[in-house]
């Protein structure tokens, strides 16, 4: 089974193609923006997560943590770990 790796945000096409060419053999890259449903159900399956929390405002991800904490734990604890990043970035 290949290794997931969430990518976010999503990006313009050849910025992509370069994502794409340097994925290692043996992962796949789940490509979502931050914040989307489709983003937190990704965050379930992936064991890693490249990209940038930027978009997210400490109170959206108050809110997506409890409501998707309940459906996964590690979607939750990916979650916890990139309110922390906000947090100490001072969003």
């Amino acid at each position: 089974m290949p290794i997931k790796i969430l990518f976010a945000p999503n990006h313009p096409k050849p910025i992509l193609d370069v994502a794409l060419a340097l994925k290692p053999p043996g992962f796949d890259l789940m490509i979502h923006d931050n914040g989307t449903p489709e983003y937190y159900r990704a965050a379930a399956e992936a064991e890693y997560y490249l990209g940038a929390t930027r978009s997210l405002t400490l109170h959206n991800a108050i809110a997506q943590l409890a409501q998707y904490q309940q459906n996964s734990e590690r979607a939750g604890q990916r979650l916890a770990n990139e309110l922390l990043y906000a947090r100490s970035a001072g969003r």
